[in-house]
């Protein structure tokens, strides 16, 4: 995984956080309109899951060059 990957990763979670996922049981914002009718993908365990996926790939790239 690159540095701009995990930079994007990163951002995508943080906006996410701030704005809810988009689908209809979101427990972020549950604004009216169309929605999509998946998951909430802002849990904590959801979240929980996708920062311990960038840490194993942080650390996993600790001793590469970041490109």
């Amino acid at each position: 995984m690159t540095r701009k990957q995990v930079i994007a990763l990163i951002d995508q979670l943080s906006k996410t956080l701030n704005h809810g996922c988009g689908n209809h049981g979101c427990v972020i914002n549950k604004s009216a309109g169309m929605k999509t009718n998946g998951p909430c993908r802002c849990t904590p365990i959801r979240v929980a899951k996708e920062l311990e996926y960038l840490a194993r790939e942080i650390k996993e790239n600790s001793g590469t060059s970041w490109e």
